[in-house]
């Protein structure tokens, strides 16, 4: 290298994977892990999906006995990162705001979901250094 020391930095990068859960069996799983939606600050899929299941969340549900197979799997993997903070506003029928940082996003998602009723769990968000932020319906319980 004719005397020129080279430094090569490697950095991580995050994005965001969502896990949206399907209500198998007429139900939710709401535990201090686990919401409605699950997101996850990961380096690719792969370390998504193996965080995912850290926090109790599990795929092939039907094949493996643990959810309603007329409803399908409780959860499915990763695919992608998410590419834009943005919730599809049921009543009106379209994606509505895209949002810039996750926090509002998932105060976003809490405040749209129809089936939680005030005080549940609607949303934990697992940050790359292991922090945890739930966000729960509002309103009387």
């Amino acid at each position: 290298m004719n005397g020129i020391q080279e430094t090569i930095s490697v950095t991580n990068t995050y994005g965001w994977y969502e896990y949206r859960q399907n209500n198998s069996g007429g139900s939710f799983v709401e535990n201090d892990s686990v919401a409605h939606y699950v997101l996850v600050q990961a380096t690719s899929t792969a370390d998504a999906d193996n965080k995912a299941e850290s926090f109790g969340i599990y795929f092939d549900g039907c094949r493996q006995g643990y959810d309603c197979t007329c409803c399908g799997d409780r959860w499915y993997s990763a695919d992608r990162p998410l590419d834009k903070f943005r919730v599809y506003t049921w009543g009106k029928g379209r994606y509505d705001t895209d949002y810039d940082k996750v926090e509002d996003y998932a105060q976003a998602l809490t405040d749209d979901d129809t089936f939680a009723k005030a005080g549940e769990s609607v949303v934990v968000v697992y940050f790359a250094d292991g922090t945890k932020q739930v966000f729960k319906k509002k309103g009387k319980k």
